[in-house]
């Protein structure tokens, strides 16, 4: 049997460069296969998206037409949460905002639902680190709290853009294209 390579995914997020000072840290500590694979600080709105080879023009075109009917909007981050999967998060005040935008892709490309239809309900986050047991994401969150958050909290951002990112053949992720929202 030939080897064959697993297909090279890509995702539509929203990349929050200002939240990486108040989380570089953290996640170089406790997800750093994600540091590893290049995915900055983010609010994924749909992941796994059409895979890289599988993606047309014509996709491009309709992510590019769809984004540039959106407006910009505000986007705070001041509290840090954890899923009971394990795993802690800054989550954003108002989530509204990515529902909608995770809710238009998720009808335009219904083939590519948000986390390949295994989370029904998605709550917009920007992964702070991943965890082996709840206590201990209590644990990091509580000193998270008292300690990390202290100056760093809360992150403010004008959301202009989304990002289309793809996975390179290592694993490597990039931005493929900008997709600006209207004024």
């Amino acid at each position: 049997m030939p080897n064959q390579r697993p297909p090279r995914e890509s995702a539509l997020t929203i990349v929050i460069p200002e939240a990486e000072p108040a989380v570089a840290d953290w996640r170089a500590r406790y997800d750093p296969v994600s540091v590893a694979a290049n995915i900055p600080a983010h609010v994924t709105l749909l992941y796994p998206f059409v895979p890289r080879d599988a993606l047309t023009p014509e996709i491009e075109a309709d992510l590019a037409a769809l984004f540039a009917s959106e407006r910009p909007f505000t986007a705070t981050f001041a509290g840090v949460c954890a899923f009971p999967a394990e795993v802690l998060y800054l989550a954003p005040d108002d989530p509204a905002p990515f529902d909608r935008l995770t809710r238009l892709l998720a009808a335009r490309f219904p083939a590519t639902p948000p986390y390949g239809g295994t989370i029904a309900d998605p709550i917009p986050h920007i992964t702070i680190g991943k965890t082996s047991a709840l206590e201990h994401v209590e644990a990091v969150g509580r000193e998270a709290g008292l300690h990390w958050a202290a100056g760093r909290l809360p992150v403010t951002v004008w959301v202009t853009r989304a990002a289309f990112m793809e996975q390179d053949e290592v694993g490597k992720w990039s931005v493929r294209r900008w997709l600006e929202f209207g004024s």
